[in-house]
C-alpha cells in the first residue's frame, strides 16, 4: 500500500502548520503508521524545529562549505537527479529536511513541479503517511506540494487575516483540483490555538472567548460557501501558549512534554479523524 500524501497549507503565515505537522506526524508514528514528515518551505521551519542545535549532515552534507551541498535528505534532491532518502529520527520517522535553498526552485520552469511528482513517487512506497510543511505563497513549491498530495489540511487561527487565508486557499484547492490534481480532496480545517472560556458549553455557546465563536461561525459559513459541511471544521485545538514554547525549545512534541495538556487530547482526536477519513 502507498503512501497517504497531506500537504498542509494555507495562505497565510504564523498560524501554526509547522507546529501542527509536528505533533499529527510524531502521533502517527506513534501509532505505528510508518510517517515521513517533508519540509516543503523554503523558510524551513520545520527542519529549524526539528534540528535547533545545527542540520545534520544528512540535509546540509558541507557545513563548512561557501555554498549548500545538499545532503540525501534534502528536499532539492527530489527536485533534481540525485537520490535522495529519508533521514530516520529518533522515533523511526522519516524526515527530509529544507534550508533556505529550497526557494531556488521558484526560480525554475514550472515544469519543475512534474519532475518532483516523479521523483516524489519513490517516496510512497516507504510510508504509511506522508505530511508536507508546506510553502504558503503561491510558487512552483506550493504546487508542487499540492501536485503529490491526496488530502489538503488547512491550519488556521480565530481571527481575521488567517481566517482569510484559510479561505483564500479554499479557492486556491478548485483551482488546483481544476488544472492540475482532480484527486486532490480537503480533509478540512483545523483551528490551532483557540482561547478556552468554559469547557462545560457548547462550541457555540460560550465555549470560548466571544471573539473566538464569531470567527468559528464565519469559518463554518466560509466552509458552506465553498460547498463543504461543518464536518470539514475538523479539530479545535486549546491556547496553551507556554507549555507549547516551552515544548518547542526543548524540541519535544506535546505529548513527550506535557502528556495531560487538554491540548494533546485535542490532536489525538484529531488524528483519529485523520485516520478515518484518509482509510488508514
Amino acid at each position: 500500500m502507498t503512501a497517504k500524501v497531506i500537504t498542509i497549507c494555507s495562505q497565510k503565515g504564523g498560524i501554526g502548520k509547522t507546529f501542527a505537522t509536528t505533533e499529527i506526524a510524531a502521533e502517527l508514528q506513534r501509532r505505528s503508521y510508518r510517517t515521513c514528515a517533508v519540509d516543503g518551505d523554503w523558510m524551513s521551519a520545520l527542519t529549524s524545529r526539528q534540528f535547533p542545535d545545527g542540520l545534520p549532515l544528512e540535509i546540509d552534507a558541507n557545513p563548512s562549505g561557501r555554498v549548500l551541498t545538499p545532503g540525501t535528505a534534502h528536499v532539492n534532491r527530489i527536485y533534481g537527479e540525485e537520490p535522495f532518502e529519508p533521514l530516520r529520527l529518533h522515533d523511526g520517522r522519516g524526515f527530509m529536511g529544507a534550508t533556505e535553498e529550497l526557494n531556488d526552485i521558484n526560480n525554475r520552469n514550472s515544469d519543475c513541479i512534474y519532475d518532483f511528482r516523479a521523483r516524489f513517487a519513490e517516496l510512497r512506497d516507504q510510508f504509511d503517511y506522508i505530511l508536507i510543511d508546506s510553502s504558503p505563497v503561491w510558487s512552483n513549491l506550493l504546487m508542487a506540494n499540492h501536485l503529490v498530495a491526496d488530502y489538503l489540511l488547512i491550519p488556521t487561527l480565530l481571527e481575521k487575516t488567517s481566517r482569510l487565508g484559510a479561505e483564500k486557499h479554499l479557492r486556491t484547492l478548485k483551482k488546483i483540483k481544476e488544472r492540475y490534481n482532480p484527486d486532490l480532496k480537503l480533509l478540512g480545517i483545523v483551528v490551532t490555538q483557540a482561547t478556552v472560556a468554559n469547557y462545560k458549553k457548547e462550541v457555540l455557546g460560550g465555549r470560548y472567548a466571544s471573539v473566538d465563536t464569531e470567527n468559528l461561525k464565519m469559518l463554518l459559513e466560509i466552509l458552506e460557501e465553498n460547498g463543504f459541511g461543518p464536518e470539514h471544521l475538523l479539530e479545535i485545538i486549546p491556547y496553551v501558549q507556554t507549555k507549547v514554547r516551552e515544548a518547542i525549545e526543548l524540541n519535544y512534541t506535546m505529548k513527550e512534554y506535557a502528556p495531560d495538556s487538554p491540548l494533546v487530547a485535542r490532536y489525538d482526536a484529531l488524528v483519529d479523524t485523520i485516520i478515518a477519513r484518509t482509510g488508514g
